[in-house]
């Protein structure tokens, strides 16, 4: 069943409860402007579309739509996404163009069948690297957001026919800074050893470096995990008659140039790159 009917203009809220059964919810240019955290109770809906609202935030339960293949959020005022968002794993396609989003949840690489995203005139000034994890993504469009540059594990994606940088900001300068690196905290050393070895966690270690912990960032290059501190370097992805830069986050210097990330790639593994699943097993006896 579907719900396509116009609400009365008086409603400024998602009716959740005439829609739990309801799998195709159509509410597009309703003046909504806000959803219920009980939206969580559309566990059949496979397509949402909510585009044309005044939207300034979207509910943490929205992750419990497991059943969801299409989600438009398009021409909202949206400055946020949840982190939940990374539950809705049957998510094909994802419509966000049109808001004020300033970034995207790490979660987003979860999303491994999205094959559509659309990202155009928003905010956004850098994406994550996770989204080199989205393997099924076919057409990424962030036109007109400030981007300097894109994150190399974009390159990854084999299935990308379409990508829209238009009115991008994209550096044309990718020449490696030599200068001298802050080296990280102690705090940092530290619990890159913890997340590469995936050693446990006691009991009594404060909340907050729990929290510290699970904000890990990955390698470009050894796939070791770096948090607050990292060493870019940048190479061009040749698309058409477009040199987009491409911009590799690293937990330490590894290379400098081209030829040598290449030299990098089968040389002998770095003490930064996480050890095979069998040593850390042993580690952990």
């Amino acid at each position: 069943m579907a719900y396509e009917a116009t609400v009365p203009r008086s409603w400024t809220r998602v009716p959740v409860g005439r829609l739990v059964s309801t799998k195709v919810i159509g509410l597009c240019s309703q003046n909504i402007a806000a959803v219920s955290p009980s939206i969580a109770l559309l566990s059949h809906t496979i397509s949402l579309q909510l585009c044309c609202n005044t939207l300034t935030s979207i509910p943490d339960t929205i992750g419990h739509m497991r059943n969801l293949h299409s989600l438009s959020l398009a021409r909202n005022q949206l400055t946020a996404l949840p982190d939940t968002i990374g539950f809705l794993t049957q998510l094909r396609e994802l419509r966000l163009n049109g808001n004020q989003l300033t970034r995207l949840p790490d979660t987003v690489g979860r999303l491994k069948k999205l094959t559509l995203l659309l990202l155009q005139d928003n905010q956004l000034t850098e994406l994550p690297q996770s989204i080199g994890e989205m393997a099924a993504l076919a057409v990424i469009n962030v036109a007109r957001n400030p981007l300097p540059v894109l994150p190399a594990q974009i390159g990854r994606l084999k299935q990308l026919r379409t990508l829209s940088v238009e009115g991008c900001p994209l550096r044309t300068d990718i020449t490696p800074s030599r200068a001298p690196r802050a080296p990280p905290s102690l705090k940092e050393f530290a619990a890159r050893v913890i997340v590469r070895n995936q050693l446990p966690i006691l009991s009594r270690t404060p909340q907050p470096l729990r929290q510290y912990l699970l904000q890990s960032h990955q390698c470009a290059t050894c796939q070791g995990p770096y948090f607050d501190t990292y060493v870019s370097r940048y190479k061009f992805m040749v698309r058409m008659t477009l040199h987009i830069p491409l911009e590799y986050r690293l937990c330490s210097p590894h290379w400098h140039t081209e030829a040598e990330r290449i030299v990098s790639m089968f040389g002998p593994q770095p003490a930064t790159q996480p050890p095979p699943q069998a040593v850390r097993e042993a580690l952990e006896r």
